[in-house]
C-alpha cells in the first residue's frame, strides 16, 4: 500500500471498520452483510481507490469534475471528498456489489431531505433503513442526492446514531451538546480574539524570551498580556469585515439593492469595510472620500495601530476594489488573510451542500482583495467553510476534526487549479496531534513559524485538535513559540471558540480583561441574528437601524 500517511489511513479505516461490522450483530442482515470482508480486504481495495486516482486524502470538485493535484482525472462523481468518506465508500461498495438494487428497490425507501438535523431522534431499525437507502445508491448510477448528503455529512450522522444507541442505550436524543449556535457564534469570535489578545505581546519575541519572562509554559493569562489585554490588527479586521458582511444583509434583503456607494458582491462590500478599517489605522483617503458606514469606525479604541501588516495596509491603500481571484493584487500568501476569515463562515446558514461552497468562494474572495498567492486563497476558503461546518452542524460530530472540511469544493470558472499544500499541512497537524511522543513546541517547529496562512492555519489546527476539550490549554501552547503568535492564537481561538461556545471561552479566560470585548460580542450576536434569523425591517429596531442603516 503507497499511502502518504499509512497510520491515519489505518486508524480511520480500522475505526470505521468496526461501526460497519458491529451492524452485521442485526439479525436481520447477518445472513449477507460483509460476507466475511476483512479489514485487509477494506485496506487493499481503498488502496486501489487512492492509487487509481493519485488521491491521498481529497479530491477537488470542479464544475461537476474532479481534480486531484490539479490533474483531471476520471473518477466516479460520487467519490467521497475525505479520507473517512473514502474509507467508508470502500467498505459500502466491497458489501453491496454482492447485491442487486434496482430501480424499484430504490423507489421503496423514503426521500429524508433534510435528515442531518434529525438524525439524533431515528431509532435502531430506522437508522439500518436511511444507511441502507443511502448506500444503494452508489450502485443506482452515481445518484446525485446520496453525493450532496454524504458531503452534507448526513449519511455519517446516521451511522454515528446508530453506533450511540446499539452500545449506549436510548439517550432521548441528545448529543454532543445542545449547540447553542448564538453561543458558538460568541465563543467563534471571542475565542479568537482572547487568542489575539494573549499572542500580541510575545509576537516577535524568541522562545528562550517567552519563557524568560512568563516562566516555564508562557504567558498564560489575559492580565499578564495588559489591563486591558489588547487585540491586534488580526481582530480589528475581523470586526470590520463582520460590521460590513450584516449591513449588507441589512440593506440589501431589506431594499433589494446595496446602497448607492456599495457594489453588489459580498467580497466588496467587505472591501468598503478594510477601507474604513485603513482610517482607524491614519490613512482616511477611503472614509474622507466615501464617508463612514460602520458604526464601529466610531468607536475610538479601534483607531490604534497594533501592528498591521504591511501587505494589507499597502493593498487597501493602493488599489479602489481590491485584488481579485482573476488579478491578484500582489504574490502575497501572509497570514493575513487566514486570520480573519473565521468569521466569513458565521456569515453562512445551512441550507444543503452549497452553503459550505459559498463560504469556500467568499473565503478565497475575501482573501484575494489583499493577497494574491494561492496558498493564501485557499487556506482562508477551508478555515471560513470548516468555521461554518462547525457552527451550522458542529452536533453531528463527536472529534473538533470530523468536522474539518477536508476537500475543498468549488464551482468558479476563474480559479479552477487551487493549490492544495495546505491540506497536506493540516492531515500532518491532525496527525502530529495524536503522537504524544512530539511535544507541542517540536510539532509547532515542524509545522512552521505561522508568518504565511498556510502555516499559521496548520499550527492552530495542531493546537486546537490537541486540546479540543481544553480551551486555556490550546491558546497557550498556539501562542507561546517563535512565530506570529497572535494570528496562530486568534485562527486557534476561532476553531475551539466555534467548537466549545462561548461558557468555555469565559471558564478559561477572564472576558473582563478583553478589550473591546463588548463589541465583539455585540457584532457576533447581530451577525446570528443576520444570518441564522430574520434581519429587523426598517423602524422596527432602532438600534439596529442606527447600526447597519446609515
Amino acid at each position: 500500500m503507497v499511502l502518504g500517511n499509512t497510520k491515519l489511513f489505518e486508524r480511520y479505516a480500522l475505526k470505521l471498520y468496526k461501526r460497519i461490522v458491529a451492524f452485521s450483530e442485526l439479525k436481520a442482515h447477518n445472513d449477507h452483510f460483509l460476507l466475511g470482508v476483512t479489514l485487509e480486504d477494506i485496506l487493499s481495495y481503498a488502496a486501489i481507490l487512492f492509487q487509481e486516482t493519485n488521491v491521498k486524502y481529497y479530491a477537488v470538485y470542479v464544475n461537476g469534475k474532479f481534480y486531484c493535484h490539479s490533474k483531471k482525472v476520471e473518477i466516479p462523481e460520487y467519490l467521497p471528498y475525505d479520507m473517512e468518506k473514502l474509507v467508508y465508500h470502500a467498505i459500502t461498495a466491497i458489501y453491496f456489489a454482492t447485491l442487486e438494487a434496482t430501480d424499484e428497490e430504490h423507489k421503496r425507501y423514503p426521500d429524508i431531505d433534510g435528515l442531518g438535523k434529525n438524525a439524533r431522534r431515528l431509532n435502531e431499525q430506522e437508522c439500518m433503513q436511511y444507511l441502507l437507502f443511502y448506500t444503494k445508491l452508489i450502485y443506482i448510477g452515481g445518484d446525485q442526492k446520496f453525493f450532496t448528503d454524504w458531503r452534507n455529512g448526513i449519511v455519517l450522522a446516521v451511522i454515528k446514531r446508530f453506533m450511540k444507541l446499539h452500545y449506549l442505550g436510548d439517550d432521548n436524543g441528545e448529543t454532543k451538546s445542545n449547540h447553542d449556535i448564538l453561543s458558538c457564534y460568541k465563543g467563534c469570535l471571542l475565542g479568537g480574539a482572547v487568542g489575539d489578545a494573549l499572542g500580541y505581546p510575545v509576537e516577535f519575541m524568541s522562545e528562550a524570551a517567552i519563557f524568560g519572562r512568563y516562566g516555564e509554559e508562557g504567558i498564560k493569562t489575559l492580565k499578564e498580556a495588559g489591563s486591558p489585554a489588547l487585540i491586534s490588527d488580526d481582530t480589528q479586521m475581523t470586526l470590520f469585515a463582520g460590521n460590513a458582511c450584516i449591513y449588507r444583509r441589512s440593506n440589501i434583503f431589506t431594499y433589494g439593492i446595496n446602497p448607492a456607494t456599495w457594489s453588489g458582491k459580498s467580497e466588496y462590500t467587505i472591501w468598503n469595510g478594510y477601507q474604513e478599517w485603513l482610517g482607524t489605522q491614519g490613512d482616511t483617503r477611503w472614509v474622507d472620500r466615501n464617508g463612514s458606514k460602520m458604526w464601529i469606525y466610531e468607536d475610538e479604541r479601534l483607531h490604534s495601530l497594533r501592528a498591521p501588516g504591511n501587505t494589507c495596509l499597502n493593498s487597501i491603500r493602493q488599489s479602489e476594489k481590491g485584488g481579485t481571484l482573476e488579478n491578484p493584487v500582489n504574490n502575497s500568501k501572509g497570514c493575513g488573510t487566514v486570520m480573519r476569515a473565521g468569521v466569513i463562515g458565521l456569515t453562512m446558514r445551512y441550507d444543503g451542500y452549497d452553503y459550505l461552497i459559498d463560504a469556500v468562494r467568499l473565503g478565497r474572495r475575501d482573501a484575494a482583495l489583499t493577497h494574491g498567492h494561492a496558498l493564501g486563497v485557499e487556506s482562508s476558503g477551508w478555515l471560513a467553510a470548516t468555521v461554518a461546518n462547525i457552527i451550522n452542524l458542529g452536533y453531528l460530530y463527536d472529534r473538533l476534526e470530523d468536522a474539518f472540511v477536508s476537500g475543498i469544493m468549488i464551482n468558479d470558472d476563474a480559479y479552477p487549479f487551487p493549490s492544495l499544500e495546505h491540506l497536506e499541512l493540516i492531515d500532518m497537524a491532525i496527525t502530529l496531534a495524536y503522537d504524544l511522543n512530539v511535544s507541542d513546541l517540536e510539532a509547532i517547529h515542524m509545522l512552521g513559524e505561522g508568518w504565511v496562512a498556510e502555516e499559521a492555519l496548520a499550527i492552530a489546527v495542531f493546537c486546537a485538535v490537541r486540546y479540543q476539550d481544553d480551551f486555556a490549554k490550546a491558546i497557550r501552547v498556539s501562542v507561546n513559540h517563535k512565530g506570529d503568535s497572535d494570528s496562530t492564537g486568534a485562527i486557534c481561538g476561532n476553531l475551539l471558540g466555534a467548537w466549545l461556545g462561548k461558557e468555555n471561552v469565559a471558564e478559561a479566560f477572564d472576558l473582563n480583561d478583553l478589550e473591546l470585548s463588548d463589541v465583539i460580542e455585540t457584532i457576533a450576536e447581530d451577525l446570528y441574528t443576520a444570518t441564522q434569523k430574520v434581519v429587523p425591517k426598517p423602524g422596527e429596531n432602532k438600534a439596529w437601524d442606527r447600526k447597519y442603516r446609515r
